[in-house]
């Protein structure tokens, strides 16, 4: 049996048993180094709220999660990326009993959390969308990068993917768009460019489908079974769908001239006079064009400007839903499960949790000109997230364990390998496509689909072979030039000293005593001979890394350097690094 195949690793399946201290998780309190966001609603109200849940239903929460934990999972979180070395040795020296709120200031106003909300955003707004299909991915998630950077309230960017107008693109080739909706850093996009309207874009034609994804989005209503028949248990009624449906039907993406093969389309997005709606129209289409245009509420929109009067209703402080459902989405992002479940599923026969505190949130949301930066804080700073893991059990008494999101995987595997400068160093110009292309097949076959309702990780086996097997974690885990595990083989200390630092660049902590008796067993074992590359054959059928690997050899040259490679790779596939937790 080989070294790996002995090694206990639990891939992805494996409860994670989080190491936690007993202190009493920081409250709020004001960063003294940048001005903070406003706060939704103070912690001590949302605390007090959870507590009395907690209480009254017999819940015992589990203990605070300790600083590394917390550093991981705040990181992880607001920029998409594990702490850096200077980060947590900053934070695990900071003795200031306000430290949790600083660092969550600090994240927040990094340029990395508008990076890392755009990137949640694209993919929930836009789903696959395909240059080819005239969606520019990456021009919508640059402009509302540059909107959440900016400050903007989030009912003015609501506005804006309802009622835009504009060019979609700045075209190019459809493989450079589709590289740079991968790139690590979004472009910033021309003046005379709307990324916005690729939202519209991506249901060009499905004016049903859009209708139904803006009231899921961003008033949380499934309103889509209604399209067809009057809802069978709730007030929604197929009228209300048309009638809701109407405020688009005149909205069209026309081509601003013409394209080569392979080229990007470019589409002007406006509404016209009147819609075309062509031979072939369904009969439920050409009931949606004869309909009034008015919210589901009954509001008449008007025929000028529907779509700016339909974005005005929505975003309204005084509708009763649009706050609410923002706030279940980033509570259910950041603690597993929102109040109401499925997330876009408000309606009074799912009445939702602990609905005090939900008020509450939302009411504070409005109140602070919708600050997005503020509720996250607020949620950040609150008991609930600074629990540690733990069984999972009601009302967020412990911090749910969930799958980190597939890029995000992707990404600290490589940065923890240190594979960027060497697919850099490997790949020269085309070292952006290796890296684009990679990471897409990584993701589709890891991604999992938060926007279904579910929020319990069931690990597949395709997930299980990807990481135990897959080119991304075979490549990372060698001891390679210009790698990370390399150069902690050859720098000077002893073997203790070697763990702790690869735990500290895959699970951002230090090995347990336990795991330190544990693997320098290991490492007195003889791992046997050194992994065999794929053959040039088998390279070709993999991503672009995979055809780089022949030339990433390994430089362990004892048994010991190979367990070490062995031991590296257990912990890029242990259920720690690919929880967060």
């Amino acid at each position: 049996m080989s070294a790996r195949a002995r090694l206990w690793v639990p891939v992805l399946v494996a409860a994670l048993s989080a190491a936690c201290s007993c202190s009493s998780p920081t409250k709020t309190v004001q960063s003294a180094s940048a001005p903070a966001p406003v706060p939704a609603v103070p912690a001590d109200r949302v605390d007090s709220l959870l507590r009395a849940a907690w209480q009254k239903q017999g819940l015992t929460p589990t203990p605070a999660a300790d600083d590394a934990t917390f550093l991981r999972r705040a990181t992880l979180d607001m920029w998409g990326v594990l702490p850096s070395e200077a980060d947590r040795k900053v934070f695990s020296q900071d003795t200031s009993p306000d430290k949790r709120a600083h660092l969550i200031d600090k994240l927040l106003a990094d340029p990395r959390f508008s990076e890392r909300f755009a990137v949640v955003w694209t993919d929930l707004l836009l789903g696959e969308g395909k240059p080819s299909q005239g969606v520019d991915r990456a021009a919508f998630r640059s402009w509302l990068r540059a909107r959440v950077e900016a400050r903007a309230p989030w009912d003015s960017i609501v506005r804006d993917i309802v009622s835009g107008e504009g060019k979609n693109s700045p075209g190019g080739s459809i493989k450079d768009r589709a590289i740079a909706s991968q790139a690590p850093v979004a472009e910033v996009l021309p003046e005379d460019i709307h990324g916005n309207v690729n939202y519209l874009l991506r249901y060009r034609n499905a004016v049903e489908d859009l209708t139904g994804k803006t009231s899921r989005a961003f008033l949380g209503i499934q309103i889509q079974c209604a399209q067809c028949h009057d809802h069978k248990t709730e007030a929604w009624t197929t009228d209300q769908f048309k009638s809701l449906a109407a405020a688009f039907i005149k909205t069209r993406g026309v081509p601003t001239d013409g394209r080569e093969k392979g080229e990007m389309t470019v589409l002007e997005v406006k509404d016209m006079p009147r819609a075309k709606l062509g031979p072939k129209a369904t009969d439920g289409m050409k009931a949606i064009a004869d309909k009034e245009p008015r919210a589901l509420d009954g509001t008449s929109l008007g025929d000028k400007d529907r779509r700016r009067a339909l974005a005005d209703w929505i975003a309204s402080p005084k509708n009763p839903t649009f706050a609410k459902a923002f706030v279940n989405r980033v509570w259910s992002q950041l603690l597993g499960s929102g109040f109401v479940e499925p997330v876009d599923d408000f309606r009074p026969g799912n009445p939702a949790a602990l609905p005090e505190l939900l008020d509450s949130l939302a009411s504070g949301f409005v109140a602070s000109r919708f600050d997005v930066r503020g509720l996250v804080r607020t949620v950040c700073l609150s008991e609930a997230y600074q629990r540690s893991a733990g069984p999972p059990a009601g009302l967020w008494s412990s911090f749910a364990l969930r799958p980190l999101a597939a890029d995000v995987l992707f990404d600290a595997v490589v940065s923890s390998a240190g594979l960027a400068p060497l697919i850099e160093d490997i790949a020269g110009e085309r070292a952006e496509l290796v890296r684009a292309q990679s990471r897409r097949k990584f993701v589709l076959i890891m991604d999992v689909d938060e926007d279904a309702g579910t929020h319990r990780f069931e690990g597949s086996i395709a997930h299980a072979l990807l990481l135990s097997n897959g080119v991304v974690t075979r490549v990372a885990a060698r001891a390679v030039e210009g790698g990370a595990l390399l150069p902690i083989l050859r720098a000077p200390g002893d073997d203790d000293a070697k763990i702790d630092n690869l735990y500290e660049i895959t699970l951002s902590r230090r090995a347990t005593p336990e795991e330190h008796a544990r693997w320098k067993k290991f490492l007195a074992e003889d791992p046997g001979p050194s992994k065999s590359t794929p053959s040039a054959a088998a390279a070709k059928k993999q991503d672009p890394l995979g055809r780089m690997e022949k030339r990433l050899r390994s430089r362990a040259d004892t048994p010991k350097e190979r367990a070490f490679e062995d031991l590296y790779w257990a912990l890029l596939n242990s259920s720690e690094m690919a929880l967060q937790h």
